[in-house]
């Protein structure tokens, strides 16, 4: 399994692709807020194993793109929810391609704690290069419930 690592540029962290391995995530860049993604931003305070972190404090999507070559992938990454008892828990969506050969749609729930926690695609079959599209997500709730993402893996 390879770890995608992450690297300072200034006071920035952004998450990175292995460069020239299909396979590995396209890009992960830890962005600052923005008009599109105004519920995402970078916690200098919380992370896993060490800060900064990707965060979302309301209800959104964070689609991320992943290249992928032939054969069997799976991806990990860590997430810390502050509302677990709130009972609407992020998760993990990796979209269906049926272009790559990926039939449905794959999704890794979070389970109730606030501890850091792996969420784990399981295998993925691959057939064809391509894309397939992450999606972090916090589904709405009336409560405020900030999900921390970090330390994305895959292989």
């Amino acid at each position: 399994m390879a770890d995608l690592g992450t690297i300072a540029t200034g006071r920035a962290k952004h998450w990175l692709a292995l460069t020239g391995q299909p396979g590995g995530l396209n890009s992960i860049v830890c962005p600052l807020r923005s008009q599109l993604f105004s519920f995402l931003g970078r916690s200098e305070t919380v992370g896993s194993p060490d800060p900064p972190s990707l965060y979302m404090d309301r209800a959104g999507v964070f689609p991320i793109p992943w290249q992928v070559a032939p054969g069997d992938r799976q991806l990990t990454i860590k997430l810390k929810s502050n509302n677990p008892a709130s009972g609407v828990l992020p998760y993990v969506r990796v979209r269906a391609n049926k272009d790559v050969g990926v039939q449905n749609d794959v999704i890794v729930n979070a389970i109730a704690t606030s501890d850091w926690q792996t969420l784990d695609t399981g295998q993925i079959t691959v057939t064809e290069y391509g894309l397939l599209l992450v999606e972090l997500v916090v589904p709405p709730t009336s409560e405020v419930n900030t999900a921390y993402w970090d330390t994305p893996v895959n292989c």
